[in-house]
């Protein structure tokens, strides 16, 4: 029979080795929480810097559709002004030979249509 002297030592002995157990993992799961924890600090950084992104973007974007909105704006103000001006104009003479008025115009609106363009004047 076992003497309850080697009963004891062994339920001692596992006693420590259950509490062995527990601390040990209480350690490592303080290791996992901090990795988890700077695992979502960093994430949590890299979306801040792409909100940051976005939002710095959207703005550069409002304000490229704002000066789109005045460019066109000014654009067809220029092209009525074009308009009342041919409507204007006195009717060409019989022998079909612009007055230098006329072509001043047209070198005008083609220059102003190719400036839209992006072109260079010839």
């Amino acid at each position: 029979m076992i003497s309850p002297s080697w009963i004891f030592v062994a339920g001692a002995a596992l006693a420590g080795a259950a509490g062995g157990w527990t601390a040990n993992g209480w350690r490592l799961n303080g290791k996992i929480d901090t990795i988890e924890r700077e695992a979502a600090e960093a994430l949590a950084a890299e979306r801040v810097a792409a909100l940051d992104a976005y939002t710095r973007k959207d703005k550069e974007l409002k304000a490229a559709g704002t000066r789109l909105d005045e460019t066109a704006a000014q654009l067809a103000a220029q092209l009525e002004a074009n308009r009342k001006e041919r409507r204007n104009a006195p009717p060409l003479p019989t022998d079909c030979k612009p007055d230098a008025e006329r072509v001043r115009s047209l070198e005008r609106a083609v220059g102003a249509a190719r400036a839209a363009l992006g072109q260079r004047a010839r």
